[in-house]
């Protein structure tokens, strides 16, 4: 590493650092005065709460850690030039990629840090997250209401195999019953082989038992094989208990990227509308990683327009592209669940966007 990088990964680690734990400060404290009524009120014992914000700090780092990259370039670079160090660099022939390239070269170490921290950390953490929030304060905050006043809970989930979509329009965790249920199974090959269709199901010892039960059967070829089943009630094996059942609603979240791919290998070409979500939260797993080094792209170069007071202008200019670029990966991702833009380009367009006009900044200001 030359002497000029190393000065300049200097002047930008103790910004860095201090953003970051800035950052990961800031959103503990104000998560925490968001719920503190909530765990007052619920009596979430203090251990539980700091298991709880010590399981998200992967997430929050998720979160924070491109916004940290921009703040700390931010501020590296308008020092550099406020004290005319970028002139003197250009004055001795240094080009303005040798000068950019160390704070690329820390923009590509955060995505990878992010990358990694999403792909080992995340999913145990998500998952110890949404247990506990579960146990301790929504299943807690809904047993303490009235009945009559309790919100129904939807369910929709892939059964253990991969080839089972079960649909609940209420499911009930604490009294074990489902209610306006649809379960779709299909064969290896991913064709329907059973519908049932059932007014409510209730979880016994030996199993789940339907009422008003209606089962159809089709053939290899999709068509209705036979005549349709009624059953006033009938029990019919299914591999998920209510336990499981609320284990699979988080399946998702709780993946890695390999998992998520594979699981979605597992359910194969079957139901585009049901498997694109998944298709764009897989790409966007491997994409929004690199949102630190998209953002090092634009508020350097807008971070120089130092000239005649413009420091505070530059700066303001960044942090508003950055929220544009959080806001139009919203609206990729969104379009694209929706079926309006194929995955990859849902999960990557923001990223494309913004990295090459940061580029092309970074030509004018600096070429």
């Amino acid at each position: 590493m030359r002497l000029l990088d190393r000065y300049a990964v200097r002047r930008l680690a103790g910004p860095l650092w201090w953003c970051l734990a800035l950052f990961l400060l800031l959103y503990l404290v104000i998560d925490l005065f968001g719920h503190l009524e909530e765990f007052l009120r619920l009596h979430v014992p203090a251990l539980v709460i700091a298991y709880y914000y010590g399981a998200m700090l992967p997430m929050i780092f998720v979160q924070v850690a491109p916004f940290a990259i921009l703040m700390s370039v931010l501020y590296t670079v308008g020092n550099l030039n406020r004290h005319q160090e970028l002139i003197a660099m250009r004055a001795s022939g240094v080009s303005p990629w040798a000068i950019m390239r160390p704070l690329l070269c820390a923009g590509l170490l955060m995505s990878g840090g992010v990358l990694l921290v999403n792909e080992r950390l995340m999913p145990q953490a998500s998952a110890t997250v949404h247990a506990l929030w579960d146990q301790y304060l929504d299943r807690a905050a809904e047993l303490a209401k009235p009945e009559s006043q309790r919100v129904p809970r939807s369910l929709a989930v892939f059964g253990d195999s991969g080839h089972t979509l079960i649909y609940a329009r209420v499911f009930s965790p604490e009294t074990k019953t489902l209610e306006d249920v649809v379960i779709l199974e299909h064969g290896q090959d991913l064709k329907l082989r059973r519908k049932i269709s059932a007014a409510r199901a209730e979880w016994t010892p030996a199993g789940w038992r339907f009422s008003h039960c209606t089962v159809i059967r089709f053939d290899a070829q999709g068509r209705i094989f036979g005549k349709a089943v009624t059953y006033d009630r009938k029990i019919i094996p299914l591999a998920q208990s209510p336990d499981g059942l609320v284990r699979a609603e988080r399946q998702t979240q709780a993946m890695s990227y390999h998992e998520m791919a594979a699981h979605i290998q597992r359910l194969g070409g079957h139901g585009s509308e049901a498997t694109r979500k998944l298709r764009v939260e897989l790409h966007t797993k491997l994409a929004f990683p690199f949102a630190s080094v998209v953002v090092v792209l634009f508020a350097a170069p807008l971070a120089v327009n130092a000239t005649r007071g413009g420091t505070l202008l530059g700066m303001g200019l960044a942090l508003g592209a950055a929220v544009a670029f959080y806001g139009v990966q919203a609206v990729c991702v969104a379009v694209g669940k929706g079926g309006g833009l194929p995955p990859v380009l849902a999960a990557w367009g923001a990223n494309l966007l913004f990295g090459g006009l940061g580029i092309r900044l970074l030509r004018r200001r600096l070429g």
